[in-house]
């Protein structure tokens, strides 16, 4: 740093991160005061300087992030779960590094291993992450922002007929049992079940709340309890503050649940199947599309409608509808080309 005077004037002469700068003041004072300011606005970014801060790696963000994703994020588990998987391959890159190269021959790798929906479950978070760290000025700008999520094969819903869901009862363990009865008599998802407080089970007027913390819309929705529920639920101890776990929720059940649909031989059988099931049993039974878009805790109509799958005997039903006498039909002769009038012969 130097402060010299020149043609009765002072001058603060200085370098900032490699670039020198020269400003004119009228006192001394006035000068070491300029210096001192304007190294600070530097690290502000005001002077638009090239930074030199170290970029984290991915594997050193992570924690930062979790810690912003635990506290901001509903889905923060499966965040969790995405970040092993992409630590595998980017642990140790800096995220300015992280090229949409490295990202396509990650997709093509992955590809072999699982499914395009866990590849892009991957990539949304990621580019979430980057962004993050755009946002915190920890890098210039997003490397993976213009990446495309791969085409997912839709995959019909898995619905159970009361003979199936016998089996997967009877061959599921004392502690999945009742949860996949939850699920079957209310449509509520894995997540919602896992954190059931029993404070929020009410006895008295036979309904669940879902808090809006839990819900995955973020708002809270109740759910009336039925007698088979309500015999279930009577039936669990109370060891804590929660419905499955006690003091604390369980972690997961999907270990325990996969075991149970082998036994039960339901390849390719879901745990969120299990509400599609309650919604296609309800619609089945002539329950309105609204009512079961609120029981679900949809925002649309139309994503409920993708829950509601129509029965081959339901469909067959109504077919049968449009069934007429066998005396009022009509046939077709081939040779003419047109209908015969049976009733004019």
């Amino acid at each position: 740093m130097s402060v010299r005077r020149k043609n009765n004037k002072w001058c603060a002469d200085f370098y900032i991160e490699g670039e020198r700068l020269r400003i004119a003041a009228p006192t001394k004072e006035m000068a070491e005061q300029i210096v001192i300011t304007s190294k600070a606005d530097a690290l502000r970014g005001r002077f638009r300087l090239k930074k030199h801060t170290t970029v984290p790696t991915l594997a050193q963000f992570s924690i930062r992030y979790m810690q912003y994703a635990i506290t901001n994020k509903r889905s923060w588990k499966r965040d969790q779960v995405s970040i092993k998987n992409l630590e595998r391959e980017f642990s140790n890159v800096r995220l300015d590094q992280i090229t949409a190269f490295r990202i396509e021959q990650y997709k093509q790798e992955r590809l072999e291993k699982v499914s395009a929906a866990t590849v892009n479950r991957e990539l949304a978070c990621l580019k979430y992450m980057i962004s993050l760290a755009v946002e915190w000025d920890l890098i210039s700008k997003n490397p993976v922002k213009g990446i495309k999520m791969l085409k997912e094969d839709e995959r019909e819903p898995f619905i159970l007929d009361s003979e199936q869901e016998k089996r997967l009862l009877e061959c599921c363990t004392d502690h999945i049992r009742p949860i996949v009865q939850v699920a079957l008599n209310t449509g509520m998802r894995l997540n919602e079940i896992l954190q059931l407080r029993w404070k929020d089970v009410d006895f008295d007027n036979v309904a669940i709340t879902i808090r809006e913390k839990v819900a995955k819309s973020g708002k809270s929705r109740t759910i009336p309890i039925n007698n088979t529920l309500k015999l279930v639920l009577r039936s669990l101890p109370r060891t804590g503050a929660y419905v499955f776990g006690g003091d604390k929720p369980y972690g997961s059940v999907q270990t325990s649940f996969k075991l149970a649909i082998k036994k039960a031989g339901l390849d390719g059988l879901w745990f969120h199947d299990l509400r599609h099931t309650f919604a296609t049993r309800l619609a089945a039974n002539g329950v309105d599309i609204i009512t079961i878009q609120n029981l679900l805790g949809h925002h649309s109509v139309v994503l409920t409608q993708r829950y509601c799958q129509p029965l081959a005997e339901n469909k067959r039903l109504a077919l049968n509808i449009l069934d007429k006498k066998t005396d009022q039909i009509i046939p077709f002769t081939e040779k003419s080309g047109h209908y015969l009038d049976t009733k004019a012969n």
